[in-house]
């Protein structure tokens, strides 16, 4: 399903998650909250960011082929078994950022301006998307498994609860 040219609109699931402003490939983000899944997600396709707020960033060892760049803050938060580690990074404001499609991560919410604390507080971004789509989804790890889950499957049919199948 092609996207409309020019399009305003809220999404979340019971309280508001993000607004969108689209003028064709040039949107405008609102988070009115960090992401409510307990899991990390990829994207269609790669797009380039410039925060207007600063905002911290849970990310998968994948998405660490992007770092270091300068002025980069970020620590190792937790392992979630297997070979995945998670890191939290800080992404600065008024820094343009690339991200690749599969850039794996969970926006967690405003970043206070200390340490590593999350506030309450919107987070807002110009996003400029790439062409091209792809599948998206999110990755998971569960008992110890780590899959990549379509976001149709993940959202919409509970796999967000699921276990981790094994390879067919």
């Amino acid at each position: 399903m092609a996207e409309p040219f020019f399009s305003f609109h809220t999404i979340g699931d019971g309280s508001p998650y993000m607004t969108r402003l689209l003028v064709g490939r040039l949107r405008l983000h609102i988070f009115h909250r960090g992401d409510g899944d307990p899991d990390p997600h990829d994207h269609p396709w790669s797009f380039w960011t410039f925060p207007i707020t600063a905002y911290v960033e849970e990310v998968t060892a994948q998405t660490l082929a992007e770092w270091p760049q300068a002025g980069d803050v970020w620590r190792v938060e937790r392992w979630t078994g297997g070979d995945d580690l998670v890191f939290q990074r800080v992404v600065p404001a008024f820094r343009l950022h690339h991200r690749p499609a599969e850039h794996t991560h969970r926006v967690l919410g405003r970043w206070s301006g200390q340490d590593w604390g999350v506030t309450t507080g919107r987070i807002v971004s110009l996003v400029w998307r790439g062409k091209g789509g792809r599948r998206w989804g999110f990755l998971k790890t569960r008992d110890g498994r780590t899959c990549w889950q379509h976001w149709k499957e993940y959202i919409l049919r509970g796999g967000k609860h699921a276990p981790c199948e094994p390879a067919k």
